[in-house]
């Protein structure tokens, strides 16, 4: 049973970001698995363990692509992935500690914080970074002068 699949509605059309957010859905959809296989806890601690560290990549990721394009509300989108990195650490504590068991209401918890980033919290600065990203690239230039031609003008500017 699949807990999360993509969904057009989920693309911010920043592809680093998307493939992230698709990798943070299979991750999440690997957990659930490992939870309801009820083998072995060791593969919920490691499903655990991978998805928070990915988090923590995307967040950086994320975080470095907002302050290049000049994301004006860069340091509280910050401290919101701070404050759910925190949430992360401590259900991965009391999880590996035995003091909870992956359920479904901490599933629903980790499906909704992800929906959630994804269709609200990133979506404030996907236009700015798209903005930044046709800004930096550059189109080269097409010209109907052949090699010679430039040639001669280079030499006449010379």
């Amino acid at each position: 049973m699949v807990l999360m699949e993509w969904q057009d509605c989920y693309s911010l059309g920043i592809v680093a970001i998307d493939l992230q957010h698709r990798v943070l859905m299979d991750m999440t959809n690997r957990l659930h698995k490992a939870a309801l296989s009820e083998k072995n806890g060791d593969d919920i601690e490691y499903a655990m363990s991978e998805l928070l560290t990915y988090v923590e990549f995307h967040f950086s990721f994320e975080e470095r692509l907002m302050a290049e394009c000049g994301y004006p509300s860069l340091i509280e989108h910050r401290d919101g992935h701070q404050g759910l990195l925190a949430e992360f650490r401590a259900l991965q504590a009391d999880i590996n500690g035995g003091r909870l068991v992956l359920n479904d209401r901490v599933m629903n918890f980790l499906q909704g914080w992800l929906t959630h980033h994804i269709v609200s919290s990133d979506r404030h600065f996907a236009p700015l970074a798209l903005a930044a990203e046709r800004k930096t690239f550059v189109i080269p230039r097409f010209s109907s002068q052949t090699q010679n031609e430039r040639a001669q003008l280079e030499r006449q500017d010379a």
